[in-house]
């Protein structure tokens, strides 16, 4: 049950949902997911939901994300108040926030020009290790040649 699962796309759950809800997938919707009517239905199902140890927490995860495909977030969060079904949304939107921010992060990180100022600030201190050297030789040439 990987939402994104490219070999099976969880087609047989969704087809169980789809089976349990008294209806058929669509002949030629391959993906076999729910319409607005479905969505709905599945939604309302998982406002009465209470957290349960058995529950797949991936099979909640995944209604989540088939019926926020279909209606959006914000009508699915709307809808589900304040059950158990919307703190695993909430969970899920800010997974998926924390996982843009680092990946802002990281390709911030890795631009042209932060690249190019990490260049420059190695260069700096480069040289300024060397002109510490510099002078640390000077005095210990003038200590040697004082005596």
């Amino acid at each position: 049950m990987n939402i994104h699962c490219t070999t099976c796309g969880a087609m047989s759950f969704r087809r169980g949902v789809l089976k349990a809800m008294g209806r058929m997938a669509r002949p030629r919707d391959w993906r076999y997911q729910y319409g607005a009517e479905e969505a709905t239905m599945v939604v309302e199902a998982l406002v009465h939901l209470e957290f349960d140890p058995s529950i797949p927490y991936e099979a909640v995860r995944m209604l989540l994300f088939d019926a926020c495909a279909v209606l959006g977030e914000s009508t699915v969060s709307e809808r589900l108040g304040d059950s158990w079904a919307d703190s695993v949304l909430r969970s899920m939107q800010e997974h998926y926030q924390a996982k843009v921010e680092r990946q802002e992060r990281h390709e911030a990180f890795n631009s042209q020009e932060a690249a190019a100022a990490r260049k420059q600030a190695k260069d700096e201190a480069r040289k300024l290790r060397l002109a510490e050297r510099k002078a640390k030789k000077v005095e210990i040439d003038r200590a040697w040649r004082r005596g």
